[in-house]
């Protein structure tokens, strides 16, 4: 028993090492992995459709190049049609805001005139707080000024040619390999391992492929799914602005907990400052969690990563704050690939524990 305690014990530390070990070799490449990691994404979301055509005795090769072909034609489509639409839907919302805020001032003064009437002394702190030249003009200018700036930021962030040749150049051209030859460079990399460590390290790289694969392809089909209905209820509503805030929906859904929060008060914000149906928009939103939580979710995502959402929320926070966008993305399936290869090492580390008739008959 204590050789087995000590092994265990001494397991647990190196598992402890090369976890630490594998951060510090993150941190220290960490400008260059954005893009191998999106291209990672791309090769599990690519990978089951290749393998169908690989059944079907289609090279790999011609699979991937025709799926980026259908990418590429759809991108050339969604710009053409579907960017001007999103221009006039954003432009229609923001010739809206100043109106709106000018209404939400009016009703601001008057809460204060009735505050000051019934208690002096609140009224005189909120005066101390809140100027008038505050809640007549930093609100407006504000989101007057995100909504200005937001197309610049936008395109500001795709206009180094650097970044462009990085992320749509090489991404495809790194995704293209990890499909075509991924088995390849597993097979490469489990002859390295030592022979006693052989069956631990495929049980864990073969649980991280499923768990992580099976998360990726499945909140990318939440995400998709959400959006779609949340845009198809937005639009029966009359909603202005109904397919951004779907798409927005949709895209933000990538992300635990956040999608449905910032969909549901830009959609209510919106409904406000464009006089629109504010019951319909939480319906919709609503009966989007609904069907999120008992249908979707049941059968897409049930079988990935198991966390606690605790743990879920706790690994979208430090994404978020280390990693921004692509950190509270990634949060959720690295830390499920973690807990499932510590699980898989302690597994493996537990004694053997015999029944009293087997060790009788020793």
């Amino acid at each position: 028993m204590n050789t087995g305690s000590s092994a265990a014990k001494f397991g647990w530390v190196r598992l402890t090492a090369l976890g630490v070990g594998c951060a510090i070799g993150l941190y220290v490449i960490r400008d260059v992995l954005p893009p191998i990691v999106l291209a990672a994404i791309v090769a599990y979301v690519l990978n089951p459709i290749v393998d169908m055509g690989e059944r079907r005795s289609v090279p790999r090769w011609g699979t991937i190049i025709l799926i980026y072909l259908l990418i590429a034609a759809a991108a050339v489509v969604g710009v053409l049609f579907l960017l001007p639409l999103l221009g006039q839907q954003f432009e229609e919302i923001r010739s809206q805001i100043g109106p709106f805020w000018s209404q939400l001032q009016v009703y601001g003064y008057r809460f204060l005139d009735r505050v000051e009437r019934w208690w002096p002394p609140l009224a005189r702190v909120i005066l101390a707080e809140v100027t008038s030249d505050a809640l007549t003009t930093m609100p407006h200018q504000w989101l007057a000024s995100a909504l200005e700036n937001a197309p610049a930021f936008i395109s500001g962030a795709f206009s180094n040619v650097v970044g462009i040749i990085t992320y749509f150049v090489t991404v495809p051209f790194i995704a293209f390999f990890l499909v075509r030859d991924g088995r390849a460079f597993k097979r490469a990399f489990i002859e390295l391992v030592p022979n006693r460590y052989f069956e631990t390290v495929v049980s864990v790289l073969d649980r991280i492929d499923h768990s992580v694969g099976l998360y990726i392809r499945g909140i990318l089909l939440e995400a998709l799914l959400l959006g779609t209905l949340a845009t198809i209820g937005l639009l029966l509503i009359g909603l202005k602005g109904a397919i951004l805030i779907g798409m927005l929906t949709g895209f933000l859904n990538l992300i635990p907990y956040v999608g449905a929060i910032v969909g549901f008060v830009v959609g209510v914000f919106v409904a406000l400052a464009t006089g629109g149906n504010v019951p319909g928009v939480v319906i919709v939103f609503a009966f989007s969690q609904f069907v999120d939580n008992w249908f979707i979710q049941p059968f897409v995502l049930s079988r990935s990563v198991n966390l606690h959402p605790l743990l879920i929320f706790l690994a979208v926070v430090f994404g978020g704050v280390y990693g921004g966008l692509l950190g509270m993305f990634l949060a959720v399936p690295l830390t499920g690939a973690f807990v499932v290869t510590a699980r898989t090492i302690r597994e493996g580390l537990r004694p053997q524990v015999y029944p009293y008739d087997v060790i009788a008959e020793l």
